[in-house]
């Protein structure tokens, strides 16, 4: 990689060229050589040579951390250990929310209500908290008109110059990427987590939602190219370093394939499994290793039109297996 793929705000451009002159051309060149002998090669001071070793060091070293600093941080970022989404989502996470820190999966096929899901808490996390919210749109479903439509309805108030300025207020603090393919995605991810302690925004995120991942990798990858595989786990550790290190939840949204076979057979010769319940999350067992919490959306659907929906979860690593029903109507999730 060029010394360009390591630029910040300490390492910019006037002195990427400097050490390029120089003939230091990677990362490891600076960081192996001694302040003193870079000073020697580029003019610079010894304090900004510093700087930038120091500054590289956090992005390509596995620099050591005491525990007890990463404890000191934690505890000082989590404003929020858990974000309340006051639908059916909170009952099924120990009646607590998204934790923030990690990562929650919400899958299910095509039509289940994973996007109704992701606006409906974008809007619950932006209307209650009055944090801000990044949406990562894939497959251009983000609609600010569903979101004023849920909100309406919640305060059972007809349109009026108060309600207006509130759904504003609530839409001004959900930011919209659009990014269609996943080498956009990793430029976003990035672009955010290098930006986060210096944009006033990015300081008050408390929730990233992508919806969907399944349609994006899957669609450009097929899960099975090792290029995509590797921009695939690159998305994953971009993902979970944002959660992390600035302590906000991440709700991602995900397809659904069949399970393989020798599992459907076994299934289906153990117990009467519905149809709609032999599916598995797509991206396979490397991506489904990312996530902390995995909710799954069922529907049954009848022939008089009525549909039975519920939410499962799982696995998880903190919480058992649960299940409950709910429903999507224009008040959004109940």
């Amino acid at each position: 990689m060029s010394l360009t793929d390591f630029q910040t705000n300490i390492f910019n451009q006037e002195y990427i060229e400097l050490f390029e002159k120089a003939d230091i051309k990677t990362v490891e060149s600076i960081l192996l050589q001694s302040p003193l002998r870079l000073q020697q090669k580029t003019s610079l001071s010894l304090e900004i040579i510093q700087k930038i070793q120091r500054d590289l060091q956090k992005y390509h070293c596995a620099v050591p951390s005491v525990a007890t600093d990463l404890y000191n941080k934690a505890v000082s970022l989590k404003e929020y250990r858990y974000l309340k989404t006051n639908c059916c989502i909170d009952d099924i996470l120990g009646g607590e929310g998204l934790p923030t820190g990690e990562l929650t999966e919400l899958i299910g096929t095509s039509p289940s209500g994973k996007t109704q899901f992701a606006l409906f808490i974008a809007m619950q996390v932006s209307r209650f908290y009055q944090e801000n919210v990044i949406y990562i749109d894939t497959s251009s479903s983000f609609s600010a008109d569903r979101i004023a439509e849920m909100y309406k309805q919640q305060i059972g108030e007809t349109t009026t110059i108060d309600s207006n300025q509130s759904i504003l207020a609530i839409l001004d603090r959900i930011r919209r990427y659009n990014c269609l393919d996943p080498i956009k995605l990793v430029d976003t991810l990035e672009a955010i987590s290098n930006s986060f302690e210096f944009d006033n925004y990015l300081k008050n995120v408390k929730l990233i939602i992508i919806d969907s991942i399944g349609t994006l990798l899957y669609t450009s990858f097929g899960g099975k190219l090792t290029h995509g595989h590797y921009v695939m786990m690159k998305i994953a550790r971009l993902l979970k370093s944002l959660a992390h290190k600035n302590q906000i939840a991440v709700l991602i949204t995900n397809n659904t394939v069949k399970m393989d076979s020798d599992v459907l057979d076994h299934l289906k010769n153990v117990q009467s499994t519905p149809e709609n319940r032999l599916q598995k999350a797509s991206l396979g067992e490397s991506w489904a290793a990312v996530s902390n919490h995995h909710l799954y959306l069922y529907g049954d659907f009848y022939d008089d039109e009525t549909i039975e929906r519920s939410i499962a979860l799982r696995s998880s690593t903190r919480y058992q297996r649960i299940e409950k029903p709910f429903s999507i109507n224009s008040f959004g999730i109940q």
